[in-house]
Formats: structure tokens, C-alpha cells, sequence
């Protein structure tokens, strides 16, 4: 997933895809797909395409069928993380016990308010970890979803036989 690059049409697709991979149905939509479009773009616009990526997720996480793209929109102060969104994306998503234990390790130290020097060393080996785990995930799933499935070729094209 190149977060960069994500565009309304794309955060929609996760949506819609997280929706259905916690409710076990599509997701309905909520009213006419434009004005969902609208506040996504507006969204995009404010916050970063990183940033709602994390807040989609956050909000399919934290609340049952009723989440929609409009509730989203209005409650985005309750869905934005503190942290790098790219990491905090992969850990969530598909973090290992192992990444998630070194996640809770950095969530710790980075709440310390005075650090000592090991533990700010600590903290930037355990980020610098983080970040290049989540970087290469999000390339291996951005690559996953570019994979089309080849169509076969349908043999003879039709016409008369002679």
C-alpha cells in the first residue's frame, strides 16, 4: 500500500474492504456514493492520505455495523493517532506478537518524560526497527494488490469453419 498515493476512491475501497472483513457483509453505503466521496476528499485534504488510512481502520476497529464513511467524517478527532500513521497502520494490521511486543516496548519509552540517554538510544533503535518493518510490509501489500489476475485468452475468434 503506497499511503501517498492513496485517493478518495482507494480509501473507500479499504473501507469497504475492512467492513466487510469484520462484519462479514459488503458494506451498504450510506446514502448516494458522491457526498461519500466528497468528505473523504475533504478528509484527504486535511489530514493526509496516511493519516485516514489509520482512522478508517481505527473506526471499522472500535464500532459495530453502524460505522460509515458520514460517521467517520464526523467523529475524525476520535480516529487520529499521535504516532507515525505508516507504522502505526502496519502494527495494527499485521503485526507479529514479536512486532507488537517491540510496539508496546516504543509506546513506553516514548511516554517517558525525562529519558536517559539508554533509553532515547533504546527508543530510536526500536523506531528505526519499526520503521523499516512497516515500510517494507506496506511495499509487499501495495504489491499484492497490484497483481491483476490474468484473463485467459479465449481460443478461435469466431467467424465460419472451413
Amino acid at each position: 500500500m503506497k499511503f501517498d498515493e492513496l485517493n478518495a476512491r482507494d480509501i473507500y475501497e479499504l473501507f469497504s474492504s475492512l467492513y466487510k472483513e469484520k462484519h462479514n457483509i459488503e458494506y451498504p453505503g450510506a446514502g448516494w456514493i458522491g457526498n461519500e466521496m466528497h468528505l473523504l476528499r475533504n478528509l484527504l485534504d486535511e489530514y493526509g492520505p496516511a493519516q485516514i488510512a489509520c482512522c478508517v481502520l481505527n473506526c471499522i476497529i472500535n464500532n459495530n455495523s453502524n460505522a460509515s464513511v458520514p460517521y467517520l467524517a464526523g467523529g475524525i478527532k476520535y480516529y487520529i493517532t499521535p504516532h507515525n500513521p505508516i507504522i502505526y497502520y502496519a502494527v495494527t494490521r499485521w503485526g507479529t506478537a514479536r512486532i507488537k511486543k517491540l510496539w508496546q516496548q516504543y509506546l513506553i519509552l516514548d511516554a517517558v518524560w525525562f529519558p536517559s540517554a539508554t533509553q532515547r538510544t533504546k527508543r530510536k533503535v526500536i523506531l528505526k526497527e519499526l520503521k523499516e518493518w512497516a515500510y517494507e510490509k506496506a511495499d509487499k501489500a501495495r504489491q499484492g494488490t497490484n497483481k491483476k489476475a490474468a484473463k485467459p485468452k479465449k481460443s478461435g475468434g469466431g467467424g465460419t469453419k472451413v
